[in-house]
């Protein structure tokens, strides 16, 4: 366990973590002021079960080597510079708890293979990054999922009915997108969802009469 988040930390993550590859289960360096790449070889710590990398100011692709983290249960690399895609490796993260993404540079679309394969996760956070695909309809199968935020991307289509699988979700967040069409009726059913947000979109503005039936939201924008 190498907890040294919340420092003055400069400089690049060093590769003598690396000697940890047997050992380390914890790894949170978040709230530093490191600089530079996400370093591949952190895709060797394939014992992690937890990897804090947020908030540092790093610029970099995401190394597809972080797949062979299988025993990972949360990954957050939130309020980086990270650009380019989400590797197609991250289906391998089956694991998976909580996954946040939220706040970088990240391009590309929302991989149908990727989402259809998490379905252990309980948070999944986007935010606030530059996503530009459709929501695939294989984010139905996160039941577990508690808290979805893809919030002020660039996603595009319809929402998918199949979300109305969600059972536990209790916070949807869409807004800021280009998202067209109707709030599926079958949402309904989502009766642990508490906010449900979804302005700032394309969406036709008749809101189902089902939807009314939803006693828990207590914010609904």
């Amino acid at each position: 366990y190498l907890d040294l988040s919340n420092n003055f930390l400069q400089g690049e993550i060093p590769d003598s973590l690396s000697r940890l590859n047997n050992s380390l289960v914890n790894l949170n360096l978040g709230r530093n002021a490191l600089e530079g790449a996400l370093p591949s070889f952190i895709g060797e710590l394939t014992y992690l079960f937890s990897l804090q990398l947020s908030e540092l100011g790093l610029n970099s692709m995401i190394p597809t080597e972080y797949g062979k983290l299988t025993n990972l249960y949360s990954l957050d690399l939130s309020a980086n510079l990270l650009i380019g895609s989400i590797p197609s490796t991250f289906g391998n993260l089956t694991q998976l708890e909580s996954l946040n993404l939220g706040n970088n540079r990240l391009t590309g679309a929302i991989q149908s293979s990727i989402v259809g394969s998490l379905t252990n996760l309980k948070l999944l956070d986007l935010k606030r990054n530059n996503l530009n695909s459709t929501i695939p309809s294989q984010i139905g199968q996160l039941i577990k999922v508690k808290y979805i935020s893809l919030e002020n991307n660039y996603l595009t289509g319809t929402i998918p009915a199949q979300m109305s699988s969600m059972e536990n979700m209790e916070r949807c967040a869409l807004y800021g997108n280009a998202l067209t069409g109707l709030v599926p009726k079958s949402f309904s059913s989502l009766i642990k969802l508490q906010d449900l947000l979804i302005y700032d979109n394309f969406l036709q503005y008749i809101i189902p009469s089902e939807i009314c039936k939803l006693r828990d939201v207590g914010d609904l924008n």
